[in-house]
């Protein structure tokens, strides 16, 4: 008798602790609805920062400005990724690639360039980005309202 006790408090736990397991999964994860919203969010920062980046005054900016600039872009990137991973749905293709020509152009710019020099360099990457970005913020099914 005392093994049928156990046995159905053991099962009882088992499906106790199961139960508990599906609740919270199932208000942990993120809606595909509000997934959707952070993804576009998130490439609206990015298209920003880019526009941040390449509206530098290359009369008054300096390197470190420009520097830091990149970074804000390399960091937008990063979380348009994280939101993409979240959104089944994401269609980041076109703005991956604009984003790592971009990426690796600037990699590759030379230390000693102006900040006048850096920016025509970069003036094919940084022309193809808006039109990547609108066909992945279409193609994702984003709007601006």
């Amino acid at each position: 008798m005392k093994k049928t006790t156990i046995a159905a408090a053991v099962s009882a736990l088992a499906v106790s602790v199961l139960g508990l397991v599906l609740v919270v999964s199932a208000f942990g994860s993120q809606s595909s609805e509000s997934a959707k919203k952070d993804f576009c969010n998130s490439m609206s920062e990015l298209s920003s920062t880019v526009m941040s980046y390449e509206g530098l005054d290359p009369r008054t900016a300096t390197n470190d400005e420009l520097d830091a600039a990149a970074d804000d872009i390399y960091d937008a990137y990063d979380q348009v990724v994280e939101d993409a991973e979240d959104w089944a749905n994401a269609y980041d293709n076109p703005l991956g690639e604009a984003y790592d020509d971009l990426y690796w152009a600037i990699q590759g710019l030379p230390g000693d360039n102006t900040v006048s020099e850096d920016l025509a360099d970069l003036e094919d990457e940084l022309g193809a980005f808006p039109s990547a970005y609108h066909e992945t913020f279409d193609g994702s099914g984003c709007s601006t309202t």
